[in-house]
């Protein structure tokens, strides 16, 4: 019963299209209906266990690093944080000497092209 029952769930189809019916040489899984008793169902309750057991193990992993990342943020203070950072003034200088400089570029590289463009007007 159980094995006709097992076939029955193969659903699979013969080259006619028809439902496969097993034959006397067809084997389906018989290590298991040789005796008619499953193979070892204490495997497949380890199985089950172990699969549960990375699981929690994984969330575990998930909420001590994420407990870990919350506790070194609030272990460091604002001033801290706060004296880490240039001063903006600072800042706003080195800003504006860069800028200058990119524009003493921009009008030197302007000034090479424009050479060579009139040039090729001459010819």
């Amino acid at each position: 019963m159980r094995r006709r029952l097992w076939i029955d769930a193969i659903r699979r189809q013969d080259t006619n299209g028809k439902h496969w019916e097993a034959a006397d040489h067809d084997r389906v899984c018989h290590l298991r209906f040789v005796t008619g008793n499953q193979n070892n169902p204490k495997q497949r309750k380890a199985k089950h266990f172990r699969a549960e057991k990375r699981e929690s193990e994984r969330g575990y992993h998930e909420v001590a690093s994420a407990l870990l990342d919350l506790s070194s943020l609030e272990n460091i203070s604002q001033p801290d944080l706060d004296s880490n950072l240039p001063d903006p003034s600072s800042l706003h200088d080195d800003c504006l000497k860069k800028i200058a400089g990119l524009q003493v570029e921009n009008r030197q590289l302007y000034s090479e092209l424009e050479r060579p463009q009139s040039e090729n007007k001459v010819l």
